[in-house]
């Protein structure tokens, strides 16, 4: 009975987002739903923002070996992927809130319409926070002349 009740909300779930999806793709800063907002990983939290020529990706990774990180990007995405081991390891143990999450997990992230230099980003782990630095391009300006008759 219970997995049928899990089972039923987590399809309710996936129609919510797959709606939600439908409309935010029709207002002007739609939201990044697809289907990977919709599997049983999990996915940690980020911020992202610019400083000068510089643009930051900051994710909260606490507990996850730097070495199971795994990394892969396009042109509009960077996608990082791992997992983190659930601390207890025991077949009887008994949970009142279980908030910390365990498993697998990815986060695709979109990037924003900037000229980056996306395979060369300088990459810290530091006291459970990855940070992805990138380098903006500068564009140039050009300066031509216009024959006017």
């Amino acid at each position: 009975m219970r997995d049928k009740i899990f089972n039923n909300l987590k399809e309710i779930q996936h129609e919510m987002l797959r709606i939600l999806g439908e409309v935010s793709s029709l207002t002007q800063y739609p939201l990044s739903i697809d289907h990977h907002n919709m599997d049983n990983k999990w996915h940690p939290r980020l911020d992202m923002f610019a400083i000068d020529d510089k643009l930051f990706i900051i994710l909260e990774l606490s507990g996850i070996d730097k070495q199971s990180l795994n990394f892969s990007t396009s042109e509009e995405y960077i996608k990082i992927n791992g997992t983190r081991p659930c601390a207890y390891q025991c077949k009887d143990v008994s949970f009142y809130n279980m908030e910390i999450e365990s498993g697998e997990f990815e986060r695709k992230i979109y990037l924003p319409d900037l000229e980056l230099e996306k395979m060369e980003p300088k990459i810290t782990y530091l006291n459970g926070f990855l940070k992805l630095e990138f380098q903006i391009k500068i564009k140039e300006e050009k300066t031509f002349h216009i024959i006017v008759e």
